[in-house]
């Protein structure tokens, strides 16, 4: 039955990790594909190479699961509207970007608005108001702005510590 389309299909809509269990040349059938990926996401991880290469497929995936971007090609982990898409369902799914998207400060804004913990995985953080929030939803936020690539200034630290008592309180 793993070579019967119309089965497979209907199993990877109920299961879309079923996938593994498809014929070679099904798993390279990218509506198949598309379908395993909306169930869930990790059926990425399944697909073809070509097919994680494929944008329709990929964003099925990320929309499904965020962190799903691990299993997209490096083309499509550096672009901007696939790994927006994964950032708005996931924001810890910045981990899996390239570096060209975790630069992009509307895919950073949108990565900690999901999640005050992707800026852990941010380059940086342009906005003292960006920052202000994300330390908002978590004081602890505050330490990991400190270790991004390009970490705010201490003039932009000090305003943004001071929109959270807490982090005064942990760090006295």
């Amino acid at each position: 039955l793993r070579e019967v389309r119309p089965f497979v299909l209907e199993a990877v809509q109920t299961n879309g990790l079923a996938l593994r269990h498809a014929t070679p040349e099904l798993r390279e059938d990218k509506n198949i594909a598309i379908e395993a990926c909306k169930q869930n996401g990790d059926a990425l991880g399944l697909a073809s190479d070509d097919l994680r290469d494929t944008y329709s497929v990929a964003i099925a995936a990320v929309r499904q699961k965020g962190q799903a971007l691990r299993f997209a090609s490096e083309d499509l982990q550096s672009d901007p509207e696939v790994v927006l898409e994964a950032v708005r369902q996931d924001g810890v799914a910045l981990e899996f970007a390239r570096d060209g998207a975790r630069t992009d400060q509307k895919v950073v804004q949108a990565a900690l608005q999901q999640s005050w913990k992707a800026v852990r995985f941010a380059v940086q953080v342009q906005e003292t108001e960006t920052m202000k929030e994300v330390v908002w939803q978590d004081w602890r936020a505050a330490e990991d702005l400190c270790n991004i690539q390009q970490p705010p200034s201490q003039e932009q630290f000090e305003e943004v510590a001071a929109c959270n008592p807490q982090i005064l309180q942990a760090w006295q």
